[in-house]
Formats: C-alpha cells, sequence, structure tokens
C-alpha cells in the first residue's frame, strides 16, 4: 500500500427497486495488516422501512356478452366481464359506456388480481347507434388503466332463436332436403357441398366433388342434387340415396372459361342453366339439358346476365325465370318453350322467388305470372338486398343491415329480424318456418349460415 486510504463507492439496488443504498464509503487503514473498516453509509430517497412506490397503471380488458359479432338488439341485457391485474393492489374495476348510453359502473377489489362482471340492459333509445365500450382499473395508488373495447351497435329489431354454423369458405348456393332434414351448401373453394343437419343444426359429413360447384337444385324426385361444376364445364348428379356422382357432359368448349353457374331442375325432368364466363360484360348464355336424353342445347346466347345470374323456378317446376339486366323471360315445362321478353324492375340484377301461385318476387317488387306489377314492398329501414318469399305467397323476406323484413303481402310494414350480420343470401324454409341466412364477417372473415326459427 502506498499509504494513502483506497475509496469505494457503492451503489446498491434491493428488493425489486423498492429501496436504494448509496454512496456507501469504506475506508480501511492498510499497514500490512486489515485494522479496522469503517463503514459509511448514506442512504438516499429512501430507507429500508419505505413503503413500494407504484407509478404503473393496471393492465385491464373486458369481454362482452353475448358472444359473437358486436352488434345487439333493445331487448339485450349485456355482461360485461372486467378483468385487471396490478403488480401491487388493485382499488377498483368497471367500465363505461360511451354516448348516447352514457353508463358506468364500478366494483371494489383488491389483490394484484380480480374479474367482476356486470349487466346492462340495453334501451329502446339507444336502437340504430354506435356506443364505444371502455374497460377501466384503478390501483391503490391512485393510477388508472383504460382499454378501449370493441364498440357494440344496437340494431332496432326483434331477436329470434338462431344458430349460425361455421361455413369452411364462401358459400354459392343452398337446396334445401326436406323429407331429410339437411341443407346442401355449395362451396366452390373447398369443391365440396357442405351438408347441415337441420335436427341437430350442426355439419354432417360433406359431399366431396370437383371442378368449383356453385348453383345446385333437387330433382323432382328429390333423390338426387343436380350441381353445375364451375370449372368441371359439366353438371354432377348426386345420388342421395347411394352417394354415387355421376358427371353430366355438356356440350361447351370452355372458351373464355365458360361454365354452368346457376341450375334449376323443372317438372319435364330438363334442367335449366345459366353460364358465367372469364371476365366482365353480360355474355352468359341460358341453357337446357335433358336429364333424360342428356341433349344439351342453348335456348340464348350471349343473354345480358351476370355470374350471380338470376334464374328461379315456381313450386310446382312448372314454371321457370331468367332476369337479364332489367328484363325477364318465362320458361313453361308444360309447352317445354320459353316466352317473350318482359320488362321488369328497375334495379341492376334483383335476386327473384316465387311462390306457388305463379307470383314472382323480384327484388322487392310483386308481380304476377305476366310481369304485371302488383305492389312494391318497402318497409321503412329498407334500401336494397336479397329477398325470399313463402310458396303461399304471404310473406316476403327482404335482408337489411344486420337484419331482416319479414312483411306480409300485400302490407309494407312488417317486424325487424336481427341477424348478426348483413345477410349476403336469404332463404325460406316454409315448413319449418325458418329463415336461412348465409353471412361473413370481415373481422375473423369466416362464413356462417344461420338457422333463425320464427
Amino acid at each position: 500500500m502506498d499509504g494513502h486510504l483506497p475509496r469505494l463507492c457503492l451503489t446498491i439496488r434491493c428488493d425489486r427497486g423498492k429501496y436504494w443504498l448509496s454512496s456507501v464509503l469504506l475506508l480501511m487503514k492498510a499497514r500490512g495488516t486489515l485494522l479496522a473498516p469503517v463503514l459509511a453509509a448514506s442512504v438516499l430517497r429512501c430507507d429500508a422501512t419505505s413503503p413500494n412506490v407504484d407509478r404503473l397503471p393496471p393492465v385491464v380488458q373486458a369481454v362482452v356478452a353475448p358472444s359473437g359479432a358486436a352488434a345487439f338488439v333493445p331487448t339485450d341485457t349485456l355482461q360485461i366481464s372486467v378483468t385487471g391485474s396490478d403488480e401491487t393492489a388493485l382499488a377498483w374495476i368497471g367500465y363505461e359506456l360511451g354516448s348516447p348510453a352514457g353508463v358506468r359502473d364500478s366494483a371494489a377489489v383488491s389483490g394484484t388480481g380480480a374479474q367482476h362482471s356486470f349487466r346492462v340492459a340495453l334501451r329502446a333509445e339507444w336502437a340504430e347507434s354506435r356506443i364505444s365500450v371502455s374497460a377501466i382499473a384503478q390501483d391503490a395508488g391512485g393510477n388508472r388503466g383504460t382499454r378501449l373495447q370493441t364498440p357494440i351497435e344496437v340494431i332496432n329489431a326483434v331477436r329470434r332463436p338462431m344458430v349460425g354454423v361455421r361455413l369452411p369458405a364462401q358459400p354459392y348456393d343452398v337446396a334445401y332436403d326436406a323429407p331429410r332434414g339437411r341443407l346442401y351448401v355449395s362451396i366452390p373453394d373447398s369443391n365440396r357441398l357442405v351438408v347441415v343437419d337441420l335436427a341437430s343444426r350442426s355439419l354432417a359429413p360433406p359431399i366431396l366433388l370437383w371442378g368449383r360447384p356453385w348453383g345446385l337444385d333437387l330433382t323432382p324426385s328429390g333423390d338426387s342434387l343436380v350441381v353445375a361444376l364451375r370449372r368441371g364445364f359439366s353438371l354432377a348428379l348426386v345420388n342421395l340415396l347411394t352417394g354415387f356422382v355421376d358427371t353430366l357432359a355438356l356440350n361447351m368448349t370452355g372458351g373464355l372459361g365458360e361454365g354452368p353457374a346457376r341450375v334449376c331442375v323443372m317438372k319435364n325432368r330438363k334442367v335449366l342453366y345459366i353460364t358465367d364466363f372469364d371476365g366482365f360484360g353480360y355474355g352468359n348464355d341460358i341453357r337446357k339439358f335433358d336429364l333424360q336424353t342428356r341433349a344439351d342445347s342453348v335456348v340464348f346466347a350471349g343473354f345480358g346476365i351476370d355470374q350471380y345470374g338470376f334464374i328461379a323456378r315456381d313450386q310446382r317446376r312448372e314454371y321457370g325465370i331468367v332476369l337479364d339486366n332489367r328484363s325477364a323471360s318465362f320458361y313453361s315445362a308444360i309447352s317445354n318453350s320459353f316466352g317473350s321478353v318482359l320488362q321488369t324492375t328497375g334495379e341492376h340484377f334483383p335476386s327473384v322467388a316465387a311462390d306457388s301461385s305463379l307470383h314472382w318476387l323480384v327484388g322487392n317488387t310483386l308481380y304476377d305470372r305476366d310481369l304485371n306489377l302488383i305492389v312494391n314492398l318497402h318497409p321503412p329501414g329498407y334500401e336494397y338486398g336479397p329477398t325470399a318469399f313463402s310458396p303461399d305467397g304471404r310473406t316476403a323476406f327482404l335482408a337489411a343491415y344486420r337484419s331482416y323484413f319479414r312483411v306480409p303481402v300485400p302490407s309494407a310494414v312488417g317486424p325487424r329480424v336481427f341477424v348478426p350480420l348483413t345477410p349476403q343470401r336469404l332463404w325460406y324454409l316454409a315448413d319449418r318456418d325458418v329463415v336461412v341466412a348465409t353471412t361473413y364477417d370481415a373481422t375473423s372473415s369466416e362464413w356462417r349460415v344461420w338457422l333463425i326459427g320464427p
């Protein structure tokens, strides 16, 4: 040693930052041996008995039920489950609904983690509004954490019993098999028909196909399905008794990717179908295939119709209708011929359905068998959307935002029925009084088929 006193400065942090010890000066006199240590300690900021200083806000989140899309009706009661956590101790957790609700509530809690559920009855005056939802928590130190959740929408509609069945991809068409209690849903991207069992309201084993199945319809006997194979340039005949699939070749070259799109099977076992091709324009054909002779023929070439082609038949399969841009042509299974082209609604490519008395619902306009206008159905709140029609001609179903209108004909006023998402298409199963709607959720990228009771 050189006679100088060595100086050692230490800064010590202990107990997760609760206490600080600093400027520890160790002095020693060195004359060959350690004579006596002298420890000087200066405690800055706090001492060993100081409480923890918590400057971090708690973490909080909420789950809103009923689960599913964040849309509800005024008669619903929300359950908001708030979960919070803090490194030291929570004081309370709660929620807040924004305008026009302006409702908030909280509950005292303790510990580093807590959960509490709140119930909120939605009010009629909140209808047709989008309301923010915030989860809030405060700790014992007064620090507050807030998390903005997905807003909710309150739809001015009534809720009916419903079940949503998730589909593997986008659906194209639906056929109803009443004797077996099944829906067949064509899924082009996965080359299959999804089978929905209506008794269990769940998926049954699918029917595997090829060539991107699009439109489909049951045969008059109900023992088979005719399916348009868009990329197979053919029709598939699916025997529902044996499961055997027969391929019905069509007289087309496949130029420009032309293939069958939507089909209707008539009483005389003729299949009316429209074609689609790759590209843009209205050059699709109306064609006819004979299930007896397997002859395929063109009825109208280059008819002004697109791939979502509007073709329908009446409940007795005696008459079919095909719509182009703003006109239509009828097919008679009795005479096996098409009539002249008639003018219809001014809407571009509306959906079309028929009852058993040859009344045609084209969009939201009802016509007689000769396309003479009967009534325009336009309930308040309806703008434009797919429609469906009951076989007895007494009820029309008009899709709207997250809902559909159930309108008694010829009245233009009826209940608005809630659907969690906006229907892409509608069907009506009269013997069960069930509405079928397909929807798409852009948030989750999920397609569903909904079965909605009376």
